[in-house]
């Protein structure tokens, strides 16, 4: 058969396993964080302020639980000249670990300090948004990070998970000499070492995008986003507002302001193989591609906001909001997070490795295949400090 292109799992190189041989029985790791202290002169014969000391605990618990299911026929199986279920179960494995993998990397949102365009840019800049990525000022990029590690004591056995697109420019800043890069690559995505951060090259890194909605969308406004499949083409669906629903997939129904069309966009975007009476769900091909389904939030103000785990990037194209030209995608805030840390940051307990359990399907001549796996991840307080996120505009990155 033929070979299937899967995303490459980094999180065993970045994350902690040390409460997985701890918690044997069980579901809850705790972990308590102690108060700061600090110094105070001593004038002799006066009293000491004496320092209230506080322990505040913190739990991982075990309690993701993901399963890939699927059904084999005997006899397919049996007229086969291929191994259908373990070819299939083997996909289904690599799912799993993605999927764990998605996780660990979507920890940037528990990142004590983040590098955007503010950052990169000074006052000329704005916080929160993306940084334009360029031969430029990718190296501040990397400058900018370390200091943040060194601000906080954690400049240890540092990582930096980025993404192809920002592999390509840090390439082309090193004007394709990739021994600049070191020499151990290839293991678990490892792609070298730059300015004293381990490298790892990920497609499973979490993508954001604000879309404001203010003014009540006209009929037919418009907009795509596009992903790369499993079968390494790109899909796109087109997300249409609508005063009369109709059946087209990815019809939304306006509903008669901003906050409805908002709502009903955000529903859409959160169950996208269901269709109601707000929504006509998206093309199969389409969710497929997302592998992962997008969170969607109104604010129930002005905007919409967009978090897809493991996708590193979507891509948003032809915007039609014909009602106000201020709202549609802000490109600044169609950000790819790349995740810097120092190794061991996040803690994660994997009771249940992705496994295969067949089951006998009573009226069937046939097994119901049930790949699955249990775990629970957490970035604790003192991990926090160990985390960088650093968001990276995505707009100016192509298919």
């Amino acid at each position: 058969m033929q070979r299937k292109h899967q995303k490459e799992a980094v999180y065993r190189a970045i994350a902690s396993f040390e409460e997985q041989a701890i918690l044997k029985q069980g579901d809850t790791v705790n972990r308590p964080y102690r108060s700061n202290m600090v110094a105070q002169t001593y004038t002799r014969g006066t009293a000491v302020s004496i320092q209230d000391l506080t322990n505040t605990n913190e739990t991982l618990v075990v309690n993701t639980s993901q399963v890939v299911p699927f059904y084999i026929d005997d006899l397919d199986e049996l007229q086969s000249n291929y191994r259908f279920t373990n070819e299939y179960a083997d996909d289904a494995a690599i799912q799993l670990t993605n999927y764990i993998d998605s996780d660990i990397l979507g920890e940037y949102a528990n990142a004590g300090s983040t590098v955007d365009d503010q950052v990169i840019n000074g006052s000329s800049g704005v916080s929160g948004n993306g940084i334009s990525l360029d031969t430029t000022n990718i190296q501040a990029m990397f400058a900018a990070a370390r200091a943040r590690f060194k601000r906080r004591n954690t400049a240890k056995n540092l990582f930096a998970v980025i993404s192809p697109d920002v592999e390509q420019i840090l390439i082309n800043y090193l004007a394709g000499k990739n021994s600049n890069l070191g020499d151990a690559t290839s293991l678990n995505g490892h792609s070298g070492k730059y300015y004293q951060f381990d490298i790892y090259v990920s497609n499973n890194l979490t993508w954001t995008a604000t879309c404001v909605i203010a003014t009540q969308p006209n009929d037919g406004d418009s907009f795509v986003l596009s992903q790369i499949s499993q079968d390494g083409v790109k899909v796109s669906q087109t997300f249409t507002f609508k005063t009369s629903l109709g059946a087209t997939s990815g019809n939304i129904l306006i509903g008669g302001s901003a906050a409805n069309a908002r709502i009903n966009l955000a529903a859409l975007l959160n169950a996208p193989s269901t269709t109601t009476a707000n929504g006509v769900a998206l093309g199969s091909s389409f969710i497929a591609a997302l592998q992962r389904n997008l969170v969607a939030t109104d604010d129930t103000v002005s905007k919409v906001t967009i978090v897809g785990k493991g996708q590193s990037f979507i891509q948003v194209s032809s915007p039609n909001f014909t009602a106000s030209a201020t709202d549609g995608f802000t490109a600044a805030l169609q950000v790819q997070h790349q995740l810097f840390g120092s190794k061991g940051a996040t803690d994660i307990v994997i009771q249940a490795r992705p496994k295969v359990e067949f089951k006998d399907v009573p009226d069937k001549l046939g097994k119901n295949c049930l790949p699955w796996t249990l775990y629970g991840y957490k970035t604790f307080n003192e991990g926090k400090a160990k985390l960088v996120d650093v968001l990276i505009r995505s707009d100016q990155f192509v298919m």
